[in-house]
């Protein structure tokens, strides 16, 4: 009779994301403040190039995205939070691209979190048709302390991280 050895494979943990979207005339400032420091709190954050990896924020800043929008599929079915980091003139130039509405409508499914300079640029354009919680929103162009609302963030995603892992049965949890 032989012996079989059973180990209790843990399974890793499902990594949600929050996603950055960067393109052109963006906010270079909020981006760099908000990805340095979700990214401090140990928290995944994809920068997402909206038209492709390089781009030139609105004060001069060429930031290089970690994905391009047309590469982000896998992440969409765990993400956390997204964070749009424009005023409405640069969404403008951006918002007829059916990818963004097929991202935010996703985003909306999953639960996920939103941040936006204002809540007014959704409101004000074609993303508008998307019902996106109030509570669910955290606006920057009102707080005068950018890296306090960063901050804020950043430790309300981690607990929002935290407590999916531990409602979440390891069974379900699979690595990406």
């Amino acid at each position: 009779m032989s012996t079989y050895k059973t180990s209790a494979k843990k399974l890793p943990k499902v990594k949600r994301c929050i996603l950055l979207l960067w393109g052109d005339q963006f906010d270079d400032v909020a981006a760099t403040v908000f990805t340095v420091m979700l990214r401090k709190a140990g928290l995944c954050v994809k920068v997402v190039g909206v038209d492709g990896l390089l781009a030139t924020g609105c004060n001069g800043l060429v930031l290089h995205a970690d994905l391009a929008l047309s590469e982000i599929t896998p992440l969409v079915d765990n993400m956390l939070c997204l964070v749009l980091p424009c005023d409405h003139a640069a969404l403008t130039r951006y918002e007829a691209d059916p990818r963004l509405h097929v991202l935010f409508a996703a985003a909306l499914r999953r639960q996920a979190k939103f941040v936006l300079c204002d809540p007014s640029i959704i409101r004000n354009s074609s993303l508008n048709t998307l019902a996106i919680p109030s509570a669910d929103i955290a606006a920057y162009a009102a707080v005068d302390n950018l890296m306090a609302l960063a901050k804020e963030v950043s430790i309300t995603l981690s607990y929002l991280e935290k407590s999916f892992h531990r409602r979440t049965p390891a069974a379900l949890q699979t690595s990406n």
